[in-house]
């Protein structure tokens, strides 16, 4: 099991910025471009991200359960922004409906940047075994993530379930499958010959 705390969360201006405008209209909200980076930097103070995490073979039949994808092996995790980013957006709420939908939008995205910072850790072990990842699968069953919580030793970065949800509010676990790339490609070659196949006359 590996646990990382404190690690350096970045978050790139212009991807967030398209996304942000994708959702909101930030000119009338009165946010520029400088103020917009003044948000990012205002997450990244209060931000303190913490990942713990653990890959299973297939022998690991609860982890294997976790994701709908079967495969050689699973990496399944813990992910938070810590506590004080659930009352910074509770704060922007407040001000304004769409600051708060602001707030949320740009916490979700430095969440999935820290899920994304651990497949990014076992990369070159997924290489080493020629295997890729599946898509990221969020767990949200309560049960399972009792079981990904008790597993993990969620405490150790201080999340908790609380009424069938993890505590704090900007946490979440995911589980992604280690596929075999020979298998993978073997599946294309059988379907690219079976289209050239010429059929019975």
């Amino acid at each position: 099991m590996r646990k990382i705390r404190e690690f350096n969360l970045r978050l790139p201006f212009k991807e967030l910025r398209l996304r942000a405008r994708r959702a909101l209209d930030l000119d009338a909200m009165g946010i520029d471009d400088a103020a917009f980076n003044e948000w990012l930097l205002v997450l990244q103070s209060r931000a303190e991200p913490a990942v713990v995490f653990e890959t299973y073979g297939p022998e690991h039949e609860d982890a294997a359960a976790l994701s709908p994808i079967p495969g050689l092996g699973h990496t399944v995790g813990l992910a938070s922004l810590g506590s004080d980013v659930g009352a910074w957006i509770e704060e922007r709420a407040t001000e304004t409906p769409e600051k708060g939908e602001l707030a949320l939008l740009l916490a979700e995205s430095a969440l999935d940047r820290c899920v994304r910072f651990v497949l990014n850790l076992i990369k070159d072990e997924v290489e080493e075994e020629r295997c890729e990842l599946s898509p990221i699968h969020p767990i949200a069953d309560a049960e399972q993530l009792a079981f990904v919580v008790q597993t993990l030793e969620g405490a150790k970065i201080d999340i908790a379930l609380d009424a069938g949800r993890l505590s704090p509010r900007m946490a979440t676990a995911f589980c992604v499958s280690w596929i075999a790339r020979k298998a993978r490609s073997m599946k294309k070659k059988k379907a690219r010959a079976g289209a050239r196949r010429p059929g019975v006359r």
